[in-house]
């Protein structure tokens, strides 16, 4: 039995019903779970979930026609039983296309193709870029597109397929283990893509200090030399501006100096010390915002 409402924090599959010690185990990857017998199965952290999405956003792929025969005639390279276009006999295809006429549009592909009816009859399941049609012994053509399928309701118990609320009856292992996969990865393509993390807009980036103003700080406000340009706000701005060391040798050498210097910036995405006046944190590659770098001070 197979408890179809958890999923592992692995790979995300179906986890079976936890024992009477509180332990259960994933039906796809085999990875250990430990079940809190208050709360049921442990819930996954932040860090997990956020691990587990990128998992999820690597392993999806093109749901064309090229893009997912070239999955399947990978993923199914070690499974005989299963035929890849165009490995597929003329005979088996029609019979497949005759039995889900109401499923398959003439011009769909059928990529990968799984027959078990030995009466001449289809029986099994056809795959294409947009879904996966088959037929259990005795029941009518089914079919469900893969962005209709849910990945966390997809597990194998005993000789069925389960695909949330339908069935696929598959008799032999190596075909359940294997489409069990692949129709995880295919469903997970289905989703929509998560959405993008926005970045906070950045503003232009400032003027670098000349070599005479850095030195005119160094050496304090009384050496800064005025131009028929300056007014009394921008010499204010200069003398009250700390720029970074003019020959920084590494990253950890420049956060050691901004420490030193008591900087009253930081950057906010890593929290590295910083002057107001600088570009770009060197560490994350982060640029300010409009309203410039975090204020620590």
């Amino acid at each position: 039995m197979v408890v179809n409402s958890l999923a592992c924090g692995q790979c995300g599959a179906g986890l079976a019903q936890p024992d009477a010690s509180g332990g259960t185990s994933c039906v796809d990857c085999g990875a250990e779970h430990r079940a809190d017998r208050s709360s049921g199965v442990r819930a996954t952290t932040r860090v997990e979930r956020e691990s587990w999405r990128d998992c999820e956003d690597a392993a999806r792929i093109r749901l064309t026609d090229d893009g997912v025969h070239d999955f399947v005639r990978q993923h199914f390279a070690d499974v005989g039983s299963v035929l890849v276009c165009p490995y597929i006999p003329p005979a088996d295809e029609q019979a497949a296309r005759h039995a889900h006429v109401d499923h398959l549009a003439p011009h769909e592909r059928i990529l990968a193709l799984y027959e078990t009816g030995s009466f001449g009859g289809h029986e099994g399941f056809v795959l294409t870029a947009r879904r996966v049609c088959w037929k259990n012994p005795g029941e009518p053509a089914r079919a469900i597109e893969w962005r209709d399928l849910e990945p966390e309701r997809l597990y194998v118990d005993a000789h069925r397929l389960v695909l949330g609320d339908e069935v696929i009856v598959l008799a032999d292992p190596d075909v359940q283990d294997a489409c069990a996969d692949a129709f995880h990865v295919l469903a997970l393509s289905g989703l929509p893509p998560p959405p993008a993390v926005a970045r906070p807009e950045a503003e232009p980036l400032p003027r670098a200090p000349s070599a005479a103003e850095r030195a005119a700080v160094e050496l304090g406000s009384d050496h800064l030399e005025l131009t028929d340009d300056d007014d009394d706000e921008s010499v204010a701005a200069r003398r009250d501006t700390t720029p970074p060391p003019p020959h920084t040798t590494s990253y950890f050498a420049y956060a050691s100096h901004a420490q030193s210097q008591a900087p009253d910036c930081s950057c906010w995405r890593c929290h590295t010390p910083l002057y107001a006046t600088t570009p770009e944190c060197a560490f994350c590659g982060a640029t300010p915002t409009r309203a410039g770098w975090l204020r620590t001070g």
